[in-house]
């Protein structure tokens, strides 16, 4: 399993742990399905107790603005 960490020193603007991106780059081409992130939980074989798709821990370090998940702009 891969992971991200992001250490910031001093002042940063933005630091992102992930970042995806679907980039059309044929003009006029078609894309169907557009997927920035997807995740899977693939059970084989036994017992998964508690599955999520997504989980967040509280998101309270930001001093103005705490959203787990941010649409628009």
């Amino acid at each position: 399993m891969g992971s991200s960490q992001v250490v910031a020193a001093g002042t940063t603007t933005e630091a992102i742990g992930c970042a995806t991106a679907v980039i059309m780059a044929h003009p006029g081409g078609t894309i169907t399905d557009a997927i920035g992130f997807q995740s899977a939980i693939i059970n084989a074989a036994g017992t998964i107790t508690n599955a999520y798709g997504i989980k967040l821990p509280n998101i309270t370090a930001g001093g103005t603005l705490n959203y787990a998940i941010e649409t628009g702009t």
